[in-house]
């Protein structure tokens, strides 16, 4: 693509040198009447409030301007009849069909309409009358292009062709074969949209061609056997780009050489068989070669390190073994042994990444001779020892040692390094202080030592480093104070961190001369001819870091935005610096588990971009500074386990989507959304000082924090059931689809004028006790990319469809399914709203499910639903929908949980309604209705749990004054909570409105806070009465709190749980029973039977049962299942002769339904297997329907054992949550009645 665009601009540059002179004649103006007339009907194509410059001197109202043969982009011979030959509409905004005017060009050669909105079929338009045409550019439209290219058969003169960007069809006869009479030298099919169910193979056509020079059909999704006949029949070809599809087979270079060759990218596809041995000496001037990911296995030839023209080598992401060149990439394959030494002999060597092998032992000192190093990547091995002191690449800017077992403390490696922009040593084993001179390097924009072992206090020489966006020193033994310096960090926007610049490299990837020199045939081969020229060799860069409690993995644009500082887990003390307030563009700042004191600074108002702040987990104390709230950018706001008293926050901006979780563990803080409220008369709850606390004689100070325990957990529970919900809703579509319309309406109740999203809006929609934060995300082309990075904990998605862009409902389609295969969205429910309902020529709902595919969506939650989002029409009845399934997903209704329990509910109903309509007729008992009774309804509201308002659908005349009744109700304080459900009755009569029309003229929409319902019904035949009653005593049931498991779980502090510990024998199992036991190392035997321990921990009592593992005992383990509700399997990460044997022992178990917990033990010894490669051998990841985890530990010192045990605890309580909760009903039975 970029080869052919500096050809177009260099065809422009010669069109433009033309002159009138030589253009000009006396017939028609100098061009022909009707090509004048034609060209003209093109600009009317374009939008006139959206006219290019380009196309501003097409027209002939001025006498100097009205030979077309001089317009811009427009080519005539020299001949009298001055016939138009060249014609570039390129990037003019044009849309619609090609108009038919343009096939009576009968001397066009050159035509290009790239980078337009032209749609259409080009096998049904003008294209194919013009058989003239040599160079033909279509790129980036919405064309359908026939894959066969039979439309142009006949084009004897075609050269050059593009499609890229377009959209692929087959046609009837796409793939009869035929002879063209065509023999191309340029041809691009590169990116093109396809439909998944077309199977495309590769087109047959090209069998017959044997010019080409330059091929690139990437991208498409072929499948079918690998061309290697491509090769073959194209002597002459210099680049072939067969990447990003789906061909199998095995790669068969040819029988000879092709010294033409230079770039060779098959990247991306699914073959398998041998690295082809003689490639070497078929392409023997190969600049760039890509083979990641294809499959591809046995030995890398030793020859490609005498291709002295090789600079750019790609082969990650295969089973390959071993050597040598510019830009190296062998990662992810299965290398192991040391690292080989001969690296350093690669003197042009730029790139280096082994990550994500199995290389051990220590980096190389050879590798100090590696100066020209530009990128390193060891991430992921199994080195150890220490970094070269000698090894300063002076050049280096990108540096990834993490995940390896490096350690002893960091001396002199890299210290001349002055280019580092990243340095990545996170999860090793380095000791000592932080170096100081890291200071020293001045261009560094990530710094990640997460994870080591460095103590000693935080370098105050950190904070000089003025191009810093990341640092992550968490989970280290860091102390003493934070430095206030931190607080002069600048954290700017930086491109440098997200691409590594390599240099350039020759490439003759480069149609270059278009018509420089002349317009005269061969018109390809002047435009093929090679000039040397360089490309530029870019990386992208991929930084993790912790933000918003999780990892991501950051790149890109959004890599230049990110910014953060994460210094948890560690031992810092002393009080937050307010000079941190002045980090105004950091994006998250984790200062949480230390042991900070004093309060938090209000200087953190400042922090104008932050998303993410976590100060749980200290000593923090004093107020909550109201001016907090001005931070509304803010996502994630944590202070929860500190000393805080007084109120919390206003709700107000991102405060008011915080829930308890952010405040909890500090007994003196009070208000929303905490269960202890707080008035303004009173003070504010301090912590009392110690001389205070402790002489009391009066009070029985044992029964004291029982009894403020217990009320404080019943507290916290009760606010928990009736607390308002939130749910995340990420909302896109394609561009102009009504988003943005639909959020406001949703959000303010009108229509409010907007611009097309450029990035994204958020808000929040308030709507029947739940709180909606809604991200409506961009839908143009350059931003769909973006999407994924709103992915995450995404509850809800809805998809926007314009019901009246028939043109784009495929292309809306592939965006939908192409989101909905991402994992992150695997459990989100869909609901897609078909929008602009209102408009003559909408598709409606059923038409747009077919086209969108939903039917095949069977694993989905998924509803359609039709709106109008100038009117509102369909929104809030999308909306519950949403809600209700949502809250299923999450697990919130509980009424089928507790109808198990208790056999029989009483629920008490009030049914209302005019007089006539019907109430009495249910044969229900209900208030007196004629007009002189209704002020004694009031009366009867006391303990109402659920009303009934009935409604005659047929009385029109009297539905404004049952809309009054209603509303007078429902101001009452009485029914504040009661559920509401209106009766639209007799809707068996001709002339009765439907629950839609009563909705609205009831004013239903204006009750965001109430939870109601409307049902049609026939009092007669009883049609729709039990449908609503259903409804009415579900929802009253989710008030009453029916949800006991959260209750119980907080009420009792101690749970139970039974464990079953196997593994091979000698896998270490008893010694760790007796270290999660007693603390300390016991001698033991091997078992013979069993062990059977009690083990304490965080309020968890576990009873282990730890089995031996000798062969003969195994078959006896089935006898300890019953009732297991975790297994610990321990495997001996250094005993690789038996991990297969471990591994089937393994899966012969996994028939129940326990939750497992992997421990790879042993991990303190030298040749020990890492969690990664223990998880491969013992097949977890085939375990897709299990809860699973592997913890890496070491029983002598207890490394990871609790760590293990944690996630172990936590996924059972998720597991066993029904049982448990019918366990702790009947044990809170027992206590009452005790008390």
């Amino acid at each position: 693509m970029a080869t052919f665009e500096l050809y177009r601009r260099s065809m422009i540059g010669m069109c433009l040198t033309e002159t009138l002179d030589d253009m000009w004649h006396a017939h028609c103006h100098g061009c022909l009447e009707e090509e004048r007339n034609g060209l003209l009907s093109i600009k009317a194509l374009i939008d006139p409030n959206n006219v290019q410059w380009k196309l501003s001197d097409w027209t002939v109202n001025q006498e100097d301007m009205a030979d077309c043969c001089a317009w811009y982009g427009v080519g005539c011979d020299n001949t009298a009849r001055r016939n138009l030959e060249q014609l570039d509409l390129s990037g003019n905004n044009l849309e619609g069909s090609f108009p038919d005017c343009l096939g009576n060009l009968s001397s066009l050669q050159l035509l290009d309409v790239s980078g337009n909105r032209f749609t259409g079929n080009i096998a049904s338009g003008p294209l194919t009358n013009i058989i003239s045409l040599e160079f033909l550019s279509l790129s980036n439209n919405h064309f359908e292009v026939p894959v066969s290219m039979k439309p142009f058969m006949n084009h004897s003169s075609l050269k050059f062709f593009s499609s890229e960007n377009n959209r692929l069809v087959t046609g009837p006869t796409a793939f009869h074969n035929f002879i063209p009479k065509f023999q191309l030298v340029y041809f691009s099919l590169s990116d093109n949209s396809t439909s998944e169910a077309l199977n495309l193979e590769i087109p047959s056509f090209l069998y017959n061609q044997h010019s080409l020079r330059f091929l690139d059909l990437s991208g498409n999704n072929f499948n079918g056997m690998f061309p290697s006949w491509l090769l073959r029949n194209n002597t002459r070809l210099e680049q072939l780009f067969l990447g990003e599809n789906s061909f199998v087979g095995t790669l068969q270079v040819q029988d000879h050489p092709n010294p033409h060759m230079t770039i060779l990218d098959i990247s991306n596809n699914n073959m398998s068989g041998q690295f082809p041995k003689h490639i070497c000496l078929m392409f023997p001037n190969l600049v760039t070669l890509r083979m990641a990911k294809t499959g591809l296995t046995g030995c890398i030839p030793s020859c490609l390190g005498n291709i002295s023209s090789l600079e750019d080598l790609d082969l990650s992401n295969n089973q390959l073994s071993s050597k040598k060149w510019a830009a190296l990439g062998l990662s992810n394959n299965q290398f192991s042994g040391m690292l080989p030494r001969w690296f350093a002999n690669s003197t042009r060597l730029r790139t280096l990444d082994l990550s994500r092998n199995h290389f051990k032992g220590p980096i190389p000192i050879d590798f100090c001779k590696l100066d020209g190093l530009r990128y390193l990547d060891l991430s992921e091995n199994e080195l150890f020892g220490s970094i070269p002191s000698c090894f300063n690449p002076p050049n280096i800017t990108h540096v990834h040692l993490s995940r390896n077992r490096l350690s002893v403390p960091l001396t002199y490696g890299f210290h001349n390094s002055s280019s580092l922009v990243t340095l990545d040593l996170r999860d090793n084993n380095f000791t000592g202080a932080i170096p100081k001179w890291f200071g020293n390097l001045s261009t560094l924009n990530v710094l990640l030592l997460r994870a080591n072992h460095f103590d000693g206090e935080f370098p105050v020489q950190l904070c000089f480093l003025e191009q810093l966006s990341i640092l992550d020193v968490s989970q280290n033994q860091l102390s003493g104070p934070l430095p206030s310096c931190l607080g002069n960090l600048t954290f700017k926007e930086s491109s440098k961190k997200a691409v590594v610049y390599l240099g350039i490299v020759f490439s003759s990837r480069s149609i270059r001369k278009a018509y420089y020199e002349t317009m005269g045939p061969p018109l390809v081969e002047s435009i093929y001819s090679l000039d040397s020229s360089y490309l530029p060799i870019t990386i992208e860069e991929v930084v993790e870091f912790a933000t918003k409690s999780m990892y991501y993995s950051y790149k890109g644009k959004v890599l230049s935005f990110m910014s953060g500082i994460d210094l948890s887990s560690n031992n810092f003390s002393g009080a937050i610096p307010p000079k941190l307030g002045n980090l105004k563009e950091v994006h998250a700042l984790n200062l949480s588990h230390n042991n900070l004191t004093g309060s938090i600074p209000a200087t953190f108002s400042n922090l104008k971009q932050i998303e993410s702040l976590d100060l749980s987990y200290n000593n923090l104390n004093g107020v909550i500074a109201p001016q907090l709230t001005e931070m509304t950018t803010l996502e994630v706001f944590s202070v929860a386990h500190n000393n805080l008293s007084g109120k919390t926050p206003e709700r107000k901006y991102r405060f008011g989507t915080f829930d308890e979780s952010s405040y909890e563990g500090n007994p003196f803080l009070c208000g929303p959304p905490l269960p202890n409220n707080c008035s303004e008369e009173e003070s504010p709850l301090q912590p009392m000082p110690n001389d205070e606390q402790e002489d009391d004689c009066f009070i029985d100070m044992d029964f004291f924090y029982i009894s403020f325990s217990m009320g404080y957990s019943l507290s916290k529970l009760f606010s928990g059931l009736f607390a308002k919900k939130e749910m995340r809703i990420l909302m896109v579509g394609l561009d102009a689809a009504g988003k943005t319309t639909i959020l406001y309406k949703l959000k303010l109740g009108e229509i409010v004028t907007t611009i097309p999203t450029i990035g994204f809006n958020v808000e929040t929609v308030e709507y029947k006790n739940i709180s909606f934060t809604v991200w409506d995300v961009g839908g143009q082309d350059k931003i769909r990319p973006l999407w994924r990075f709103y992915f995450q904990n995404t509850q809800g998605l809805i998809f926007v469809v314009d019901s009246n862009d028939r043109d784009r409902v495929v292309e809306a389609r592939d965006e939908l399914h192409r989101m909905l295969n991402e994992d992150e969205l695997r459990d989100a429910v869909l609901l897609v709203l078909a929008n602009k309902q209102d408009l003559p020529n909408a598709m409606n709902a059923a038409e747009i499910t077919d086209k969108l595919g939903l039917h095949s969506l069977r694993q989905r939650h998924w509803y359609i639903q039709s709106t109008c989002a100038t009117s509102g029409d369909g929104l809030y009845e999308g909306l519950d929908w949403l809600s209700n399934n949502i809250a299923n997903k999450m697990g919130l209704t509980f009424t089928k949980l507790f109808s198990r329990l208790f056999a029989k509910k009483e629920m008490r109903i009030l049914m209302v309604g005019l007089d006539a309509a019907g109430k009495t007729s249910y044969a229900w008992r209900d208030c007196h209705h004629y007009p002189y009774n209704r002020p004694l309804w009031r009366h009867y509201f006391q303990n109402t749990q659920g009303l009934i308002f009935v409604v005659d659908s047929n009385d029109r005349d009297r539905v404004v004054e049952a809309r009054d009744e209603l509303h007078r109700m429902l101001n009452e304080d009485e029914l504040r909570d009661a559920v509401l459900l209106v009766f639209a009755n007799k809707q068996d009569l001709p002339n009765a409105m439907n629950a839609a029309e009563i909705t609205d003229k009831l004013g239903l929409h204006s009750l965001r806070q109430r939870h109601w319902y409307i049902q049609s019904t026939c009092a007669t035949s009883g049609e729709g009465l039990y449908e609503g009653l259903d409804w009415l005593s579900n929802n009253i049931a989710n008030k009453m709190g029916l949800s006991f498991t959260k209750l119980f779980s907080r009420l009792f502090a101690k749970k139970e749980m039974r464990i079953l510990m196997v593994g091979l024998d000698a896998a270490g199992k008893t010694t760790i029973l007796y270290k999660l036991k007693l603390g300390e190392i016991v001698t033991t035997i091997p078992t013979i039977g069993f062990n059977v321990e009690t083990v304490e921990y965080k309020n968890i009592s576990f009873t282990v049962w730890d089995v031996g593992g000798q062969d003969k005992i195994r078959p006896l383990w089935r006898h300890y299942f019953q009732n297991t509700q975790g297994l610990i399997f321990v495997v001996d990460s250094n005993d690789r002769d038996r991990v297969v044997e471990a591994r089937d022992e393994l899966h012969r178990m996994l028939n129940e339904d326990a939750v497992l917990l992997v421990f790879a033990n042993k991990q303190d010894l030298p040749n020990a297997m890492n969690a990664a490669e223990i998880t491969d051998k013992l097949g977890l990841h085939s375990l897709r329907q299990r809860h699973w985890y592997i913890q890496s530990t070491c029983a002598t010192s207890g490394e990871g054992l609790y760590e293990g045990l944690d996630w172990l605890s936590n996924n059972i309580a998720n597991k066993d949550e029904l049982r448990d909760a019918v366990l702790l009903v009947l044990q809170t039975s027992k206590i009452f009645q005790m008390l």
